[in-house]
């Protein structure tokens, strides 16, 4: 365990920092505390951040959820450019990538799912719209306002999906006066990106803002066959919002974005051997693997290829003693990833992965308050219709004398989702509230899929396969998740919190693995928090406890070639997280955060397919994937003022004890503990000129994104992916 040795290296960082400003407040002659409530009010202490975590706002501090905020400038401040980058520093939140699926894990619940057409468990927002699709939700992060991060099952709010939490990115809207931004960013592995807004008025009671990014980076690996770059970038982004006011108490706001990639991005590496007993195919062939692992044998061009555009539009009407709100959205998607699926000089089987998705949704609120009662009730529709296809092959027939079909699968899944929702928040004494919500929710899916296996037929160019599995089904599912909680604030600075919760995750379909209907998960949560501001201001510390009981865990079981998700009996969460910030003096902060996991399943058993001759296992006990026991965060940021600007300097360490990819726990097919540190140093004229200088991976840590077995036609080799290596540069803004 590596913890001790990175709070060691980060106190260094703090120290260095604690020293400058020690020197600067040895100048101030008032009391402690009313420096600290001087520098609260210092721009560079920050303010609090106004979330809609509740579908209204309110202050981050005062709403009774386990909720972290991270504002716009703080993420350009920590160089965060993605989700990705800004997960190591969320309480109890894992980030993984699986053939471009964004794996995001709350408290140790997040997609286990490898295929197209599944679902995550954590909701996820952009401007308040539901992105279904995790091969589409890294596309939405750029030009941010804030990012809410919202722990523990969301299910009156939020609904379907939402059983881990949700995560609400806003974008900045536009402006009536005319300002924007422009950063040019370059760093090692030749990155070199553009960013940047434009904002002001075009008539009047009309605003509008287009922002744009374009990212080039060149590969962290290297395919050794053709000798192109693999796992680089090559993306543009756009957003175009329009804010129409056209009388008082009305605001329309509009907004359409496109995102393209064209690269080698999410390459699978060859990573080992999952059947104990017998190697893989390409390995007892001969096959080798390269010396370094970030390079891969790839016997066709690594590619990856996707699609995102969309429109939204919020309206907000104030009728008086209420808010009318509508949210409506729709979102279209393609993500094509091809490669090697066996990651050797031999030419065993290629893989593709497709998944095109179109989805329409629209969400209708009324809220209010009156006297102490505060009231929300609304309705919920989506739609959403996916084609997915998953094909391995050419591959290799057993004989080894030719190269066969292989096999495919490949269909298509509907969703029509219904809900209705409200919740009542009463403050029945002075600071003593008490609140209920309730959301009904009701969804319908339908299938319809074919496959082929055609191992003993020669690959041809453009042969039709002979399809001979099919199924054509349809499913309901209805279900009702309430929500109670109880606030109590003693003082404006201090609450504590106690939440009873349910969520609800849909079942359905296999789409690309024929089997039958899952269930839908349910979740109960038992939850307790504080909330304090303390010091006036100088200390802000949130804490909570939580004990999860869940039915019917979905997991992924690879079987033969397909992967399928099955129900997995019982599981039990509970943990504990902490987030502190410091502000002893102007311009010096010190934050962290550190959350303890017990996730493991109750009642689970299961047969290893690439371990057969172990039999039923009894997995009671096993630690859910994607949940380590341990995670903790630590940052020192100083700000000075220096010739009419601002110098800042931070230091950050992210630790994760060791992470399970596959709920059969084996360390083969884990990641073992590390720390990872970054630094940055940056600098704000008053002009609006920025520079900065950022180093990430300071120890260049090899740790991977995710590992699996993969299928049994290949032996069941050991496949996954990489977190990036160490990268640094640098940037150059102008805000005007």
């Amino acid at each position: 365990m590596r913890l001790p040795r990175a709070l060691k290296a980060v106190a260094l960082v703090g120290a260095s920092a604690a020293s400058i400003a020690a020197s600067q407040a040895q100048e101030q002659t008032s009391p402690p505390e009313a420096a600290s409530a001087a520098a609260q009010a210092d721009p560079l202490f920050g303010d609090d951040i106004v979330v809609t975590a509740q579908k209204r706002s309110e202050s981050v501090q005062k709403i009774p959820l386990a909720i972290t905020a991270v504002g716009g400038e703080d993420l350009a401040n920590r160089q965060v450019t993605s989700f990705e980058s800004l997960a190591p520093s969320l309480p109890s939140v894992n980030f993984g990538k699986n053939v471009g699926f964004a794996r995001i894990a709350i408290r140790g619940l997040g997609l286990d799912a490898s295929v197209g057409g599944h679902e995550g468990r954590v909701a996820y927002h952009a401007d308040g719209i539901y992105v279904g699709r995790p091969s589409s939700q890294l596309s939405t992060f750029f030009d941010i306002s804030r990012v809410e991060v919202v722990r523990g099952p969301q299910g009156t709010l939020y609904g379907r999906n939402a059983t881990a939490g949700a995560i609400n990115v806003i974008t900045n809207d536009p402006q009536d006066t005319f300002g924007g931004y422009a950063k040019l960013t370059v760093g090692n592995y030749g990155f070199f990106q553009e960013e940047g807004a434009v904002t002001g008025q075009v008539a009047d009671g009309v605003a509008a803002r287009f922002a744009l990014t374009k990212t080039d980076r060149g590969g962290y690996g290297q395919n050794l066959v053709s000798g192109d770059d693999i796992d680089d970038e090559h993306s543009l982004a756009v957003r175009a919002k329009l804010k129409i006011e056209p009388s008082a108490g009305v605001t329309l706001l509009l907004s359409a974005d496109y995102s393209y990639q064209d690269d080698a991005a999410f390459v699978y590496h060859f990573i080992g051997q999952g059947n104990p007993a017998s190697q893989p195919r390409a390995v007892t062939l001969g096959g080798t693997v390269p010396a370094d692992p970030r390079d891969t044998f790839a016997d066709i061009p690594q590619t990856n290829e996707r699609r995102n555009w969309g429109f939204g539009a919020t309206l907000t009407v104030d009728i008086g003693q209420a808010t009318l709100t509508s949210v409506t959205g729709y979102r279209d998607s393609l993500a094509d990833v091809r490669g090697d699926h066996d990651g050797t000089r031999i030419n065993v089987s290629t893989i593709q992965t497709l998944e095109q998705a179109r989805q329409f949704s629209e969400e209708l609120r009324l809220d209010g308050e009156t006297g102490r009662l505060k009231w929300l009730i609304g309705g919920f529709y989506f739609n959403e219709k996916i084609y997915a296809q998953s094909k391995f092959g050419p591959v290799l027939a057993f004989n080894n004398a030719f190269l066969s079909r292989g096999l495919i699968f490949n269909g298509d899944l509907k969703t029509d989702a219904y809900a209705a929702f409200g919740q009542l928040d009463f403050e029945i004494l002075d600071g003593l509230t008490l609140s209920a919500g309730l959301r009904y929710s009701h969804e319908k899916k339908f299938i319809d899929q074919r496959g082929a296996v055609e191992l003993g037929m020669a690959a041809t160019p453009g042969y039709t396969p002979g399809y001979t599995n099919f199924q054509k089904a349809d499913v309901s599912f209805s279900s009702t998740t309430p929500r109670f909680n109880i606030q109590w604030s003693p003082t404006a600075n201090l609450m504590f919190y106690a939440t009873y919760a349910k969520g609800f995750k849909s079942g359905g379909f296999n789409l690309t693995g024929f089997a039958p209907a899952v269930r839908p998960e349910q979740l109960t949560d038992y939850e307790a928090g504080i909330k304090a501001t303390l010091l006036s201001g100088a200390v802000r510390l949130n804490g909570s406890v939580f004990h999860y009981d869940y039915d019917d865990l979905q997991v992924q079981r690879i079987l033969n070639a397909a992967a399928v998700v099955v129900n997995a009996a019982t599981a039990r969460v509970r943990g504990a997280e902490a987030e502190v910030t410091i502000r002893p003096v102007r311009g010096f902060e010190l934050s962290g955060n550190v959350a303890y996991l017990d996730a493991r399943f109750t009642s689970f058993a299961s047969e290893d397919s690439a371990r057969p001759t172990l039999g039923v296992l009894n997995l009671s006990g096993n630690r859910l994937p994607q949940a380590p026991e341990w995670t903790a965060n630590l940052a020192a940021q100083y700000s000075l003022p220096v010739r009419s600007g601002t110098l800042r300097l931070r230091g950050e360490m992210a630790y994760t004890s060791q992470i399970f990819f596959s709920f059969y726990n084996r360390p083969e097919i884990s990641q073992n503990g590390y720390a990872k540190y970054n630094g940055s140093v940056s600098y704000e004229a008053s002009s609006g000129l920025t520079l900065s200088a950022w180093i990430k991976n300071i120890a260049d840590r090899r740790t991977y994104s995710t590992t699996q077995v993969s299928s049994g036609f290949l032996g069941f080799p050991i496949m996954g992916t990489f977190d990036p290596p160490r990268t640094f540069g640098g940037s150059i803004g102008v805000s005007f």
